[in-house]
């Protein structure tokens, strides 16, 4: 593929937005839109190497697995080593436990599915994980392994190949019902719902659509003559810039919301405006080119500045951030450099011995990950390990109550919970007490955690 000097410029902008939102700067109050420009371009990208190679009967399912691995694998790898070998001087067991967990289902592409049965990604928790922005890695991921497989499927036939536009138009109208339906927010019980609302944010079926509409810029909309490019360029833009400066935490997300950024950012893929001036910009294609690197380091940044009580938003706070990103970035790039001169040229090209050396990078830092969390974030690293440990498990049993309490009822309130099997606690004051309540257990535990832990 030719190089596209407006998509990097598009990459810019979605991860700018992205690092500002999550280092709290009020401007752009929807700066979460950046993941969705991404998933736009990447399904745009991968339908049109897809469809390039297969027009000339080059195309590789196995090929393309290898050069997506080759893409995402290497960064992430070394990010998750970074933190967990940092992680063992640095933090205590519990947050040393939960990145190690984490940590595996980053690498092995399934955090986003970790992080659904946890915590909304707007929940002020979500702030303490080092690798939550591992999500979107994850829902790519699993696009990559699934999509090739059904075009190539679709493309092998002759009178299947004429309906690969309306039948990724089908999937992603229902992709899209999937998502609305599941954003929806229930004013008695959305509290409760978490897992249920955080699959529209989370899971791959819900977020396809996204992906397969740059699917469906790639084969539908080339606009290889630049028809009306401008009006096209403008609208995108618009588009995207409302929903960076009007969108905020508060909506229920993706949802119909998501359309506006989705539609801007294939408006711009469309308008085909490849060598506009403003899109050549040097700060615009290094951003972009750099994208990636940016898009995994700029989080455990921001968890380490709340992590270590750096928590008040100001702009010397945000300053140092991304002077702490743009050093690691530049570190990275000197040592790539370094690699690559060191590194034979001839063997270089082959790629058994690369698959060799990333399986084994990969193995290892797995295995570092499991040893992290099956030994519960080595306690014994620290002179205070096993008091940090020990406390930690009983705040969390301060705030643990039986499954019997959990959840709404069929009225619509708060299960009632059971004290002594004769005295029933009301929704009002359950919710509101952290005392643990069970008919084995009548006494209530102490009401205040033990621990200034910070999870």
């Amino acid at each position: 593929m030719n190089f596209r000097y407006d998509i990097n410029a598009l990459r810019a902008l979605a991860v700018t937005a992205v690092v500002l939102f999550h280092y709290k700067v009020d401007f752009v109050p929807g700066g979460f839109v950046g993941v969705d420009v991404f998933f736009v371009i990447s399904g745009y990208l991968m339908t049109s190497i897809i469809m390039g190679r297969s027009a000339k009967g080059k195309f590789s399912i196995l090929d393309f697995y290898y050069d997506r691995a080759k893409r995402i694998v290497p960064g992430l790898l070394g990010m998750c080593f970074v933190l967990l070998a940092a992680g063992y001087f640095l933090l205590e067991p519990a947050t040393y436990h939960y990145l190690g967990s984490t940590s595996i289902a980053a690498l092995l592409f399934f955090s986003n599915f970790r992080f659904w049965e946890a915590t909304g990604y707007f929940d002020p928790r979500s702030d303490t994980k080092w690798l939550l922005h591992t999500w979107s890695l994850s829902v790519e991921w699993q696009f990559y392994l699934i999509y090739p497989i059904i075009i190539t499927a679709l493309h092998k036939y002759d009178n299947m190949r004429r309906h690969i536009v309306p039948i990724l138009w089908v999937m992603a109208f229902l992709s899209l019902l999937l998502c609305i339906w599941y954003s929806k927010e229930d004013p008695i019980s959305a509290f409760y719902r978490i897992p249920q609302r955080a699959s529209a944010f989370y899971l791959l079926p819900q977020r396809a659509w996204e992906l397969l509409a740059g699917g469906i810029v790639a084969l539908q909309f080339r606009n290889s003559e630049s028809k009306y490019s401008w009006i096209l360029l403008a609208s995108g833009l618009l588009f995207i810039g409302i929903s960076l400066f009007f969108y905020d935490k508060n909506m229920p997300w993706p949802s119909y919301w998501a359309l506006l950024p989705v539609i801007g950012t294939c408006l711009i893929i469309a308008a085909n405006q490849v060598d506009a001036s403003p899109f050549k910009n040097q700060i615009l294609q290094t951003i972009g080119k750099r994208s990636y690197s940016i898009y995994l380091w700029h989080w455990p940044i921001a968890v380490a500045a709340i992590y270590f009580s750096f928590t008040k938003t100001t702009p010397l706070k945000i300053a140092c951030e991304i002077l702490i990103l743009a050093v690691i970035l530049a570190s990275g790039g000197l040592l790539l450099s370094l690699i690559k001169r060191v590194w034979n040229e001839n063997l270089a090209e082959r790629r058994r011995p690369g698959i060799i050396v990333g399986a084994s990078a990969l193995t290892l830092s797995v295995g570092f990950a499991i040893t992290v969390t099956v030994n519960e974030g080595l306690p014994n690293r620290r002179p205070d390990g096993q008091k940090e440990s020990a406390a930690y498990k009983e705040a969390v049993n301060d705030w643990d109550f039986p499954k019997e309490c959990d959840g709404m009822g069929p009225s619509g309130y708060l299960r009632a919970c059971q004290l002594e099997q004769t005295i029933k606690i009301p929704c009002s004051s359950a919710i509101h007490s952290p005392s643990k309540f069970t008919a084995a257990s009548p006494k209530p535990r102490n009401e205040t955690l033990r621990s200034p832990l910070r999870f």
